[in-house]
């Protein structure tokens, strides 16, 4: 009965999560879209480059508040209060020190610029603090559906604003103002959408429970830091703000599967994992069906970018961003280890092996550190990106391999799980491009639409006869939910 109702529960969030995940692809799309026609490639520059000091701080001080959270099975209103008085401290802190050091750091980087974008987003830190661990409570127990509204309104009402704002100023100030209203927004409507768990407290017992995984945590934050900023830093710093630019625009492209599967599959496999985290055969079923689901969506894009990345460049931002379909196209390999990262993430954390994440994410980090300077140093920014690819994709490997031996899963059934979907998607690939050099096509927007019909076509005739088992487990976890 306990399995059933989690069951119900689960399929009924992933339900849920799959339209937020859309909705905000979508909106996201079409925000890269205008933004990128109103703006210029240095203006994307001059934000990720402020965005390196504050994500940085946020990084190297988040202690796991919301995996512990999730995670541990014996949560009370006391510990969320205190879990919520950390924040707070934590993000007034941030945005002090921010405030101080924002001088200093546009000077180290050699971009004035930074500075007013700098003073904007450094109440960031402070607005995500205040924010109300409610939701935290709503995503532990897999109740998605006001998780969705509040998510999809807020990403929806972000970008009226930085477009609006950036229609009248014409740089990276529109792009910070948008950034910093987002967060404000986000805080505000969480304590309309979530019940308030009561007011923060402060007991030096919780808190030391709070902090006794910060250990493991810190070194996982410090190497998201690096890899989600390292390359930006590195590309700024030897290439411009322009090229860092460039960068950030094809580096948003290439995560959109890897992001929209960590919005649906890995919000609900982590508190499922963490359920089932002493039922091995259930744990291994349930894995074994995330990873073919994710593959089956992340190998089908990158095949098909690594295709077309100049065609889709060009048809969403315009002529000004031609240089970024080279590095687009390099970016496939960050787009598959991450892709194979976010598949193990919620197993590895969801059953509490703190120590292997902690381990293999310095592994990665190095290696992710030596490959991009490299890259950048001696081919520029497809040389970055290559080197990037290179750090995610052995880390990724690495993790499978723990995640393989760990529940018994052999490694050449994942190696099934790969081959199926590349064996799916390749006729599709192979059609289209057949046709897009025999038809001549008067705007490129009906090439891409061209491209796009035709791989999807194929890949659904493919998978029907390839992947035919894991399609009735979809189908049947779909009436599933139309039942629950």
């Amino acid at each position: 009965m306990i399995s059933d109702t989690l069951g119900k529960i689960a399929a009924r969030g992933v339900g849920f999560l799959i339209a937020l995940a859309f909705a905000k692809k979508i909106i996201g799309i079409i925000r890269n879209i205008i933004l990128a026609r109103l703006l210029a490639p240095e203006d994307f520059g001059l934000l990720a480059l402020a965005l390196v000091l504050i994500q940085g701080m946020d990084s190297l001080t988040h202690v796991g508040i919301d995996n512990y959270l999730i995670q541990n099975d014996k949560i009370t209103d006391t510990i969320v209060r205190n879990a919520w008085f950390l924040n707070i401290v934590r993000g007034v802190v941030l945005t002090l020190f921010a405030l101080v050091i924002c001088p200093f750091y546009s000077q180290i980087i050699n971009e004035p610029a930074t500075l007013q974008i700098l003073w904007i987003v450094a109440f960031k830190p402070f607005l995500d603090g205040i924010k109300n661990p409610g939701y935290i409570l709503a995503e532990r127990e897999i109740r998605f559906g006001k998780i969705s509204t509040y998510e999809i309104l807020c990403a929806f009402l972000e970008v009226v604003v930085v477009v609006v704002i950036a229609w009248f100023i014409r740089d990276a100030e529109a792009l910070a103002l948008g950034l910093l209203f987002g967060s404000l927004l986000k805080t505000m409507l969480s304590f309309f959408f979530f019940p308030i768990i009561g007011l923060p407290q402060f007991d030096l017992t919780h808190q030391v429970k709070l902090l006794a995984v910060a250990k493991y945590f810190v070194v996982i934050a410090a190497g998201t830091l690096v890899m989600a900023q390292g390359d930006n830093l590195i590309i700024g710093a030897v290439e411009g703000s322009k090229s860092l630019g460039l960068y950030v625009i094809a580096y948003q492209l290439a995560l959109i599967p890897v992001l929209f599967l960590q919005d649906i599959a890995n919000r609900v496999a982590l508190p499922v994992f963490s359920s089932l985290q002493n039922e091995k055969e259930r744990l291994r079923s349930v894995l074994s069906d995330v990873m073919q689901l994710q593959l089956a969506i992340i190998i089908p894009f990158v095949l098909v970018l690594s295709v077309f990345a100049h065609e889709l460049i060009i048809t969403l931002y315009g002529d000004k961003w031609e240089e970024a379909g080279s590095v687009l196209r390099a970016l496939v390999f960050v787009t598959l280890g991450k892709g194979l990262t976010h598949v193990c993430v919620p197993y590895i954390l969801g059953t509490g092996a703190y120590s292997f994440a902690s381990r293999i994410k310095t592994m990665e980090t190095l290696i992710f550190l030596l490959s991009v300077y490299l890259g950048v140093r001696y081919y520029g920014l497809t040389g970055a990106a290559l080197g990037a690819g290179g750090g995610y994709m052995i880390a990724g490997i690495g993790r499978v391999i723990f995640l393989c031996l760990d529940t018994g899963l052999p490694l050449l059934r994942f190696a099934n799980y790969v081959l199926r979907p590349i064996s799916a998607v390749l006729p599709g690939v192979l059609i289209a491009t057949f046709l897009t050099e025999s038809i001549f096509f008067r705007y490129q927007i009906a090439k891409i639409v061209a491209i796009s019909v035709v791989v999807l076509v194929c890949y659904a005739i493919f998978s029907f006869f390839m992947q035919r088992s894991l399609l009735c487990r979809l189908f049947q976890k779909m009436k599933q939910l139309l039942s629950c």
